[in-house]
């Protein structure tokens, strides 16, 4: 069973941040449910700043020193006025991950390097229930579902 590194960045109240080392899936899914994400929003939307920085990360590395991470924060878009009251809260989901990429030297000539290459996946403005879809893909190690419902950059 895969363990997962967590963390949250509160703008606004450091007493709300968190770093959990060894979560499992379970404690990652909760986690992400515990943030007061609405109340996040709403202070987020009286500064008029969508650039100010909320992010909930999961993160781990597979027995090949791989790196897999999956960061969710609030889709921001201050652009028309928002009803607080009966909103519908949206998020901003990125997917990445390193593979090793064996690459020729000189076309082969002096041998083979590895290096480590950067995989991004992108979705904006997502529902909740989308967001926890791939919450659950991500912790599942369903890579496959996130690959092909997410945006390559």
């Amino acid at each position: 069973m895969q363990n997962f590194d967590l963390s949250f960045s509160h703008p606004f109240d450091e007493k709300l941040n968190f770093d959990v080392e060894e979560a499992d899936a379970t404690k990652a899914i909760d986690e992400f449910k515990n943030i007061p994400w609405k109340d996040l929003f709403v202070a987020i939307y009286q500064t008029k700043n969508e650039d100010v920085y909320d992010c909930y990360e999961i993160s781990f590395d597979d027995s090949n020193t791989q790196n897999f991470s999956i960061e969710i924060e609030l889709h921001k878009d201050f652009e028309e006025e928002i009803d607080l009251e009966n909103m519908e809260l949206r998020f901003d989901i990125s997917f990445d991950f390193t593979v090793d990429v064996v690459k020729k030297i000189f076309f082969g000539l002096f041998g083979e390097k590895t290096e480590k290459e950067y995989k991004f996946y992108y979705l904006e403005n997502q529902k909740l229930e989308m967001t926890v879809k791939c919450l659950f893909a991500f912790v599942h190690l369903d890579f496959d579902f996130l690959k092909q419902n997410m945006k390559v950059l």
